[in-house]
């Protein structure tokens, strides 16, 4: 039943990096923006 739990935490894994890679560059995006701006 291993390969069967590693294949679920892969599948869990890759959506959860993408959308943390996506929020970590719009965040990082909103607070230059804000750093510039004041």
């Amino acid at each position: 039943n291993i390969p069967a739990m590693m294949a679920a935490v892969v599948v869990i894994s890759i959506p959860l990096i993408v959308l943390f890679l996506i929020f970590h560059k719009k965040i990082m995006e909103g607070v230059s923006r804000g750093g510039t701006k004041g």
